[in-house]
């Protein structure tokens, strides 16, 4: 059985081996703080009153204690403003961590631009980004101050399976892997945060009254970060950005019936 780190789930919060990421070409990231249990995780603004997270970010969290900021260049300069509800995902399980998935409605609507949810299906061997304000390093401890980006890569589902072995796969599973990046990586802190994928401008794949279409669409929403696993008898378990770490991210459409029955979201699959 492969050695899983389920604990770090549960406080994802560092971008490790990124560059800094333009806050105008990501204007529907997310930053959650729970003011007081100190957690903090990533989330994606999917339209103007709706934030798209991890469940196991808000499973222990309770919705006065929560603060959201979008869209930020400095986190730390700005006070976040307040959510109005929750939805974890009712067969979220904190073991496993399936269906790792919550959304979280707005007290008001942001004036930030959302993101667009791709719903193609995922292939193996491509490149995609996952952005956050995570620490740095495995021996930092505060967030950075600035938004961070970095380029992940999906792997097989046999190479996958050497570390996770639930692992179904990226086309057809409910979750993305990501390996073969030693020095790249997502950790304590980014879960929750975007995994997107890169397209030809002006596609948006998502239809509401409440989307802007045509606008920061050359990334599209694919996965949630969700954690991270190691071999069994790696001498790497727990630290981010090793040779053998691998990153298993929740794939958002395959949630679309999840998002569609708490926002009323309609989506065009392909």
């Amino acid at each position: 059985m492969a050695a899983q780190s389920l604990a770090f789930a549960t406080n994802k919060t560092r971008i490790i081996g990124g560059v800094p990421g333009p806050i105008n070409m990501y204007p529907y990231a997310a930053f959650l703080v729970d003011k007081a249990s100190g957690i903090v995780c990533g989330g994606t603004l999917i339209n103007q009153n709706w934030i798209l997270t991890a469940a196991h970010c808000m499973v222990d969290t309770t919705v006065p204690n929560v603060r959201v900021i979008i869209g930020s260049r400095n986190i730390r300069q700005v006070p976040g403003v307040n959510i109005k509800a929750k939805y974890v995902h009712p067969e979220y399980n904190r073991v496993s961590q399936d269906n790792d998935i919550c959304l979280i409605e707005l007290l008001a609507p942001s004036s930030s631009t959302p993101v667009i949810i791709n719903t193609s299906p995922v292939p193996d061997n491509i490149f995609l980004k996952a952005i956050g304000w995570g620490i740095e390093s495995n021996t930092s401890q505060q967030p950075s101050t600035q938004l961070m980006q970095v380029d992940l890569q999906t792997i097989p589902a046999a190479e996958c399976r050497k570390s996770y072995p639930q692992f179904v796969s990226n086309q057809d599973g409910p979750q993305i892997c990501t390996g073969n990046t030693p020095g790249r990586d997502t950790c304590l802190g980014d879960s929750g945060g975007p995994l997107l994928r890169k397209v030809t401008p002006a596609q948006p794949l998502t239809i509401d009254s409440s989307t802007v279409s045509g606008a920061s669409d050359t990334y599209q929403l694919v996965g949630i970060t969700s954690f991270g696993a190691w071999p069994i008898t790696s001498k790497n378990a727990g630290l981010c950005a090793s040779s053998d770490v691998i990153g298993i991210y929740t794939s958002v459409a395959k949630y679309l019936p999840f998002i569609t029955s708490i926002t009323n979201m309609q989506f065009v699959t392909k």
